[in-house]
């Protein structure tokens, strides 16, 4: 039997959508997604606000640590780490990259004027 042929096709589509609509109210009754992975309720803001404040701890001991250091190449790894997480707080606060975004200009209306002759 060919691996191409249309009924084959049609019958492994058929298998595959009887046993998602099998699946899915399961997964609906335990409060998992159709990946498995069970739902958290949205505290975005508070897990936001943990990490926001974690990273900018990280910043702060990575900045003591390269004043206390005298080793060119700890420092310039320590200089990457607070790179790095300057970046990850640039995003937390939700500023984009400079010049990725442009504030609209304000130009004028452009004037349509008829660029045929008069017809007189």
């Amino acid at each position: 039997m060919s691996l191409h042929m249309s009924a084959n096709a049609r019958n492994m589509a058929a298998n595959s959508n009887a046993a998602r609509r099998v699946r899915q109210p399961a997964l609906a009754e335990r409060g998992e997604c159709a990946t498995g992975f069970p739902q958290v309720a949205a505290t975005g803001e508070d897990h936001l606000g943990k990490r926001h404040a974690r990273v900018r701890k990280q910043l702060d001991r990575i900045d003591a640590m390269v004043r206390e250091e005298m080793d060119l190449q700890k420092i310039a790894r320590l200089a990457s780490a607070s790179a790095w997480l300057s970046e990850m707080e640039r995003v937390l606060d939700g500023h984009p990259l400079p010049g990725s975004r442009r504030p609209g200009q304000d130009k004028p209306k452009p004037l349509f004027t008829s660029c045929l002759p008069d017809p007189t």
